[in-house]
């Protein structure tokens, strides 16, 4: 199972990971927004707050996306 390493949210709405096997992977929240769930990370603000926690990520509301989400459907950076 893939762990991240660390995690960065960008102006642009993209998630940077760096995983345990030092691959970087881009992933774009946008297509996440259409999601009721997912809306409160149109706030910018709210977006930056997302926190590693190595087989996921999250958000102070609970929002979540599990490590391997991020590798399979996000892009090589």
């Amino acid at each position: 199972m893939r762990t991240i390493k660390e995690i960065e949210a960008g102006t642009d709405y993209y998630l940077t990971a760096v995983f345990d096997t030092g691959e970087k992977r881009r992933f774009d929240v946008k297509p996440l927004f259409e999601m009721e769930v997912f809306s409160s990370l149109k706030d910018f603000s709210y977006f930056k707050q997302v926190a590693n926690r190595g087989y996921f990520i999250e958000w102070p509301q609970e929002q979540d996306l599990s490590a391997d989400t991020i590798y399979l459907e996000g892009q090589p950076a």
